[in-house]
């Protein structure tokens, strides 16, 4: 009952009192849904805000001084400055007016969703409006105000009394009530008092509820993307126990040395493993045996990459766990406090990077541009734990894989080699071998020239130079 014909009778004889005689100094949106008007009356402010939000009109009132902020658009110039001479109410409508003195008519139509402010020269003739988005109300003429609506009127209602209460309505989680309620949560005689304290509750409650969606919209996403980077990830180390292993191809080419030579690229062996027949590839510049000791190098790496599947699968389902039991635990939350740690924090602005930025699987990789930036990139930027990259023995960029988790996925590492390969001066080689360590154990002394380090405890990996954008 905000808008109940009783409520707009008792807040014209408020408004009377406040701001009859008063000058309207400013008026301006700050939004599509938002409007505020700011008047004067012998040296004190007096303030009128009107909020659409979830279909329903919200009004505050106040006394505090407002700075008009850089959005702000100017409404309702006519009246700028012009003193208010009287406010009345259109009979049994929804509907009030200011008068000013040099004959305009400010009309504030409270019809909820519908709500909007319109303004009438002293012709009567629509010159502004406020929510211009409400096509009707642009042909919306100043006598439709005048004819009586049919609002039922309630004679048990009590003059200055105001409750505010609870609702099932989400759209509308408290009501004002004119009449003592159950349940009730706040009570005044001050109708502006009880309007501003029934638009605070709601539009908190409102802007808790889109938090809570934005909080929960976010967490189903991140349990979608880990759900399919457990599952994808499992199917990987199903692929591995599927196939004829690095090791046993490896074994199967020393079986069969005697029928295998150099500049074969491709063998029909039997794959005594499985007891059936295989198609082995092979590099024809190798030697039979030297394609066996390529196979069981991949056969160390492919171990690694195994060992570093297992460990992302245990990480991925832990956090799936942790991210369902958040996505719960948010669910049932009923006020800001309770999705509080869930919210993002508002990221400030900050130049971009000065690297090459790349992304694979969540984790964030950094190229450096120049021996210069390399240093930046190396000495400043990057983080203990991160993982750097460099092709090896030869100049190229120093690349860094910012640290996500306790460990580096091997297709992460892989993918970041490669653009190490690409940026170096091997960039046109088949393979490059890449040396990889914690940054932690890169160290530049006093005197190395620009991009020049000493790397301790490296691993290298010998990858294809590739740019995968």
């Amino acid at each position: 009952m905000h808008q109940h014909y009783h409520t707009i009778r008792q807040l014209e004889a408020a408004l009377a009192v406040h701001l009859q005689y008063a000058v309207l100094s400013d008026s301006f949106t700050l939004s599509k849904d938002e409007l505020l008007l700011l008047f004067n009356k012998n040296g004190s402010t007096f303030t009128i805000k009107m909020v659409i939000a979830s279909g329903h009109c919200f009004l505050l009132f106040g006394n505090d001084e407002m700075k008009k902020v850089s959005n702000a658009q100017a409404v309702f110039e006519e009246v700028q400055q012009q003193t208010i001479t009287a406010i009345n109410m259109h009979g049994q409508n929804r509907s009030f007016e200011m008068l000013f003195a040099n004959g305009f008519i400010l009309v504030f139509k409270l019809y909820d969703g519908l709500a909007n402010v319109l303004l009438y020269d002293s012709a009567k003739i629509q010159t502004d409006i406020f929510r211009d988005a409400i096509q009707n109300d642009l042909q919306l003429s100043y006598t439709s105000f005048l004819e009586p609506a049919k609002v039922p009127v309630y004679p048990t209602v009590i003059d200055g009394y105001f409750c505010i209460g609870k609702s099932k309505d989400m759209r509308l989680p408290y009501r004002m009530h004119l009449t003592p309620a159950d349940g009730k949560l706040y009570e005044s005689s001050d109708v502006l008092d009880s309007l501003t304290q029934f638009a605070r509750l709601n539009l908190a409650h409102l802007h808790f509820m889109q938090q809570k969606s934005v909080v929960l919209q976010s967490l189903k996403a991140q349990i979608k993307r880990t759900e399919s980077l457990v599952q994808k990830t499992a199917m990987q180390l199903q692929e591995q126990d599927d196939k004829l292993t690095a090791e046993q191809t490896g074994h199967l080419i020393m079986a069969n040395l005697h029928i295998l030579h150099q500049g074969m690229e491709m063998a029909a062996l039997h794959d005594f493993y499985n007891n059936k027949p295989a198609q082995i590839k092979l590099k024809k510049d190798l030697s039979p045996q030297e394609n066996a000791a390529y196979y069981y190098r991949k056969h160390r790496n492919k171990k690694i990459a195994t060992l570093q599947l297992q460990d992302t699968l245990k990480l991925a389902k832990e956090r799936l766990l942790q991210l369902k039991l958040d996505f719960d635990k948010a669910t049932l939350a009923n006020d800001i406090k309770g999705i509080k740690p869930y919210l993002k924090v508002q990221q400030q602005k900050v130049a971009p990077l000065p690297f090459k930025v790349f992304v694979k699987d969540g984790f964030t990789i950094w190229v450096g541009k120049n021996a210069a930036n390399n240093d930046l990139l190396t000495i400043r930027y990057a983080h203990k734990n991160d993982l750097w990259l460099h092709a090896k023995d030869v100049s190229g960029s120093h690349v860094v894989i910012k640290q996500q988790s306790q460990t580096f996925p091997i297709a992460v590492i892989t993918y970041a080699a490669q653009l190490a390969a690409y940026y170096s001066k091997l960039k046109g080689s088949t393979l490059v071998p890449v040396s990889y360590t914690l940054k932690k154990y890169v160290r530049k002394p006093k005197g190395m020239e620009p991009g020049q380090v000493i790397v301790d405890r490296e691993e290298v990996i010998l990858v294809e130079p590739k740019l995968e954008l």
